[in-house]
């Protein structure tokens, strides 16, 4: 069902820094003060509340039990209080993702207590997250769905080359070790920025409302199509719903019409260069005739060509992607509705990802593929 998305707060503000010693999984029990102490003042200083309090510390791992990164989770009044995720898979700031209200992977699940769940949690990537309950296959929190721990160990290798940390992996079973300087990893306030009439009480509708799976590039076009009709007041998307009584039903038929266009299936997903025809598909006429345009934006561009486009005051279909391969189906689409820079240079998306209902800070260097669609309707 829909929900309201709660008013995020964008007030970042994160000044300390962080000793990781020896990440082997025999040595892990000594980072956790360090971690916890530090996540929970970025935290509190980000949502400036010292109420909020640490929920837990999720130790994340390979399918050989190096430690590739944390994941805490933080609570105010017995209620999820935001995440952040720690990764030891990258070079420089290791913040790679957070928010400030919600419970993160286990928002789905609805109990941000299941972060104390004994199942060991299996962390290959961006986005790549499982249960490992000691069978061959693992349980994707990301997909809800199971996936054979071979193909899981496949893309974690690619991964890892692609980023050029194959030699990561050493002997000892360490994986980052020395020490990580967060002493200059804060978010610069004044940076943060959103497209204009979206983010604060604004409807915003999850996957699961359309169906089981593989239909995020779908559900991020229905939202960017929601945004424009009914949060900047485009008749060419309110029209085609007018006929049609209640905001489900309406997000429905949008999105039914661009599961068709696009091509999509529920097992394979949307092929990329797709993307486009559904929206094409939803207006009735090809792009550039002024109702509606799109620019496509190529996984060689920078990042200050997502600041533009937003800049213009424009939503962009975002497609993350964990290879160059195009015909995986491991990657996601996202509503991409803001940005934000570090004070150190680390430069962050602001995302609606189709799993919760609330936004989430994404460093850009962290998916080895960005790409997407300027999407532009006419509002006048």
């Amino acid at each position: 069902s829909m929900k309201k998305l709660v008013a995020l707060s964008l007030s970042v503000v994160m000044i300390f820094s962080l000793v990781i010693v020896n990440t082997s999984a025999t040595e892990n029990s000594s980072n956790i003060p360090f971690i916890e102490e530090y996540a929970l003042n970025f935290m509190r200083t980000s949502q400036n509340d010292d109420d909020i309090e640490l929920l837990t510390v999720k130790e994340m791992y390979d399918l050989d039990d190096n430690i590739t990164g944390y994941y805490v989770l933080f609570q105010k009044d017995a209620t999820p209080a935001g995440y952040v995720l720690i990764s030891m898979l990258v070079e420089g700031n290791p913040v790679v993702d957070f928010a400030l209200e919600g419970a993160g992977i286990f928002e789905s699940n609805n109990n941000a207590l299941l972060g104390k769940a004994q199942a060991k949690l299996v962390y290959t990537g961006p986005d790549c997250i499982f249960f490992d309950n000691g069978t061959n296959f693992l349980y994707s929190v990301m997909d809800r769905t199971s996936v054979n721990k071979t193909a899981v160990e496949k893309n974690y290798q690619q991964y890892i080359k692609s980023i050029d940390r194959a030699t990561v992996l050493s002997g000892d079973g360490s994986i980052y070790d020395g020490v990580i300087d967060w002493s200059d990893a804060g978010l610069d306030t004044s940076s943060v920025f959103k497209i204009n009439d979206f983010g604060a009480g604004t409807d915003y509708w999850k996957m699961e409302t359309f169906s089981g799976g593989g239909v995020c590039a779908p559900t991020a076009g229905t939202n960017i199509l929601w945004y424009w009709g009914f949060g900047r007041g485009a008749s060419s998307v309110t029209s085609k719903v007018s006929n049609i009584s209640g905001n489900l039903n309406k997000a429905s038929h949008i999105f039914d019409v661009l599961y068709d266009g696009m091509g999509t299936t529920t097992i394979g997903g949307t092929w990329d260069t797709k993307v486009p025809d559904g929206y094409e598909e939803f207006f009735g006429e090809s792009a550039g005739q002024g109702t509606w345009n799109y620019a496509t934006i190529s996984k060689s561009s920078s990042y200050n060509v997502y600041k533009d486009a937003l800049d213009e005051q424009c939503p962009i279909h975002l497609q993350i992607r964990m290879n160059n391969n195009p015909f995986t189906t491991n990657g996601h689409d996202l509503f991409n509705f803001g940005y934000a820079s570090g004070t150190d240079g680390t430069q962050y998306l602001f995302v609606m990802d189709g799993w919760n209902t609330y936004g989430r800070f994404v460093k850009y260097s962290y998916y080895p593929v960005v790409k997407g669609y300027k999407i532009w309707v006419n509002s006048n």
